[in-house]
């Protein structure tokens, strides 16, 4: 439910994001929001392709796989980005990096 709402947000189906708000309050809902863009311009060009995955729901041996890399590489640059984006869990990862994979790809 919480990606299928990222991703109606992304697409800017208001109607639909705001149909699926986790609280009543639409001042509650800020805990679901994702952290602000200002992290991601520090992330280094693989960080974002890994990180951007990662936010796609891939797991750490798909992304090796599609980027041709190995599994360790992907949780270092996976460790960089939640270090240099203050975050402990993909989950948290911004959806803003969903439209980045379609600008990297």
């Amino acid at each position: 439910m919480r990606r299928a709402w990222h991703v109606a947000k992304m697409c800017e189906a208001a109607s639909l994001y705001e149909e699926w708000l986790p609280a009543d309050d639409p001042s509650q809902a800020t805990v679901l929001m994702p952290k602000s863009v200002t992290g991601i311009e520090r992330l280094t060009h693989s960080e974002r392709r890994v990180a951007s995955l990662a936010a796609m729901g891939y797991t750490n041996r798909e992304i090796a796989g599609k980027l041709y890399v190995t599994a360790s590489t992907v949780e270092q640059h996976l460790t960089r980005v939640f270090r240099k984006l203050d975050i402990k869990h993909r989950e948290q990862l911004p959806t803003e990096l969903y439209a980045d994979r379609m600008e990297l790809a």
